[in-house]
């Protein structure tokens, strides 16, 4: 079993009402079962921790912009591991993709891995 299956697959720590909000409509509750079950949330966080290594000290649209990912897939996974405590926030600074302040992640707590 791969580290990575170790950190998320399966997702045991994460519950799917955490992923959607109340309001939401049922298709979204739907949507946050299906990510956990078939382990894509996993992947996907997997795949968001590997590029925050990869690309640390941006935002998080720094970070897509630089992996050639334009569908927010990161964005939304970095809190989920900023709650694992695989990813935190040093501060704010202008981002160089939308012109507006934004949050500059790392991997790791405190910026440490």
């Amino acid at each position: 079993m791969s580290l990575q299956r170790d950190l998320f697959s399966g997702e045991p720590g994460v519950n799917p009402r955490e992923l959607r909000r109340r309001e939401h409509p049922g298709t979204s509750h739907e949507a946050a079962e299906h990510m956990v079950h078939t382990g894509k949330l996993g992947k996907m966080m997997a795949e968001a921790l590997r590029l925050l290594r990869a690309y640390p000290g941006r935002t998080a649209a720094e970070i897509e912009h630089a992996a050639g990912v334009s569908d927010g897939r990161v964005r939304k996974r970095l809190n989920d591991l900023k709650k694992k405590g695989l990813a935190s926030v040093s501060g704010a600074r202008k981002c160089a993709v939308t012109k507006r302040n934004a949050q500059v992640w790392f991997p790791g707590e405190n910026g440490d891995e």
